[in-house]
C-alpha cells in the first residue's frame, strides 16, 4: 500500500517531470529490444498507450536515422515488441488515459510516480514479463 502525502504544486509538477523523463529512457530500452526476445506487457493496453505518449511528447524519441520518431511509430513498434494488440485509434485512447480522473482511476502517470517512490519498485520493468507464446 502506498501512502501519498500532500505536496505544493512546484514539488507534483517536478516529481512528475522526473517520472515522464524516467518512463522515456525505460520505454526506450523497451523499443531497442526485439519482438523474438518474448516479452509482454502485463498492464492494461490504455496504460502503454499513455506510456507512449508520454514519451511522444518528451521529443527524445529519435529512430536510427535521427529523425523524430512519430506517435504512431512508437505505438507501433511498442505494440510489436510486447505482443500487444495495437488500437486502432492511439491518439484517442492517448486522449482519454490523459483525462482519467478519480478515486478508482488515476492517470497511469500518476500511479508510477508513486510507485517509483519506493525504492523496491522496477519501473516499467513491473509491467513487462517474459512470456512464452
Amino acid at each position: 500500500m502506498i501512502y501519498q502525502e500532500t505536496m505544493s504544486k512546484e514539488t507534483r509538477r517536478q516529481k512528475e517531470k522526473e517520472a515522464k523523463a524516467r518512463m522515456t529512457k525505460e520505454l526506450m530500452e523497451i523499443l531497442e529490444m526485439r519482438p523474438e526476445e518474448n516479452l509482454r506487457w502485463t498492464g492494461t493496453t490504455i496504460d502503454l498507450i499513455e506510456v507512449a505518449h508520454i514519451a511522444y511528447c518528451s521529443g527524445n524519441v529519435y529512430k536510427d536515422d535521427g529523425h523524430a520518431c512519430t506517435f504512431k511509430y512508437i505505438v507501433s513498434r511498442t505494440c510489436e515488441v510486447l505482443h500487444v494488440k495495437e488500437p486502432p485509434f492511439p491518439k484517442q485512447m492517448a486522449y482519454r488515459a490523459g483525462t482519467r480522473k478519480g478515486i478508482r482511476v488515476t492517470q497511469f502517470l500518476d500511479r508510477y510516480r508513486m510507485a517509483t517512490e519506493n525504492k523496491n519498485h522496477q519501473g516499467l520493468r513491473e509491467f513487462v514479463a517474459l512470456g512464452f507464446l
